[in-house]
């Protein structure tokens, strides 16, 4: 199985990071508000919580990392629509 850090656990976050701790890929939450991963800690005890990006891409027990991002309705005009499938 693939070890994934999640960067940014608010409202789509929360839901990427329940997502991957059920395929059991879940290694690292981070996010930049300590409160917010407060919460995750009592939840996912056995993860790893960072507040530092750069920290989860300099782990080296993490394979793969997932940004979850407010999105924009501006930011998604940006995109060809053929991408909006494969970028959600």
């Amino acid at each position: 199985m693939i070890n994934v850090g999640v960067v940014g656990s608010g409202c789509w976050g929360k839901i990427l990071v329940r997502n991957f701790d059920e395929l059991g890929a879940l290694h690292t939450i981070c996010d930049k508000n300590p409160a917010t991963l407060k919460s995750f800690q009592e939840r996912y005890p056995d993860k790893q919580f960072k507040t530092s990006f750069e920290a989860v891409l300099e782990s080296s027990s993490i394979e793969a990392v997932v940004i979850a991002k407010k999105c924009s309705k501006r930011y998604l005009k940006s995109f060809p629509s053929s991408c909006i499938g494969i970028l959600f």
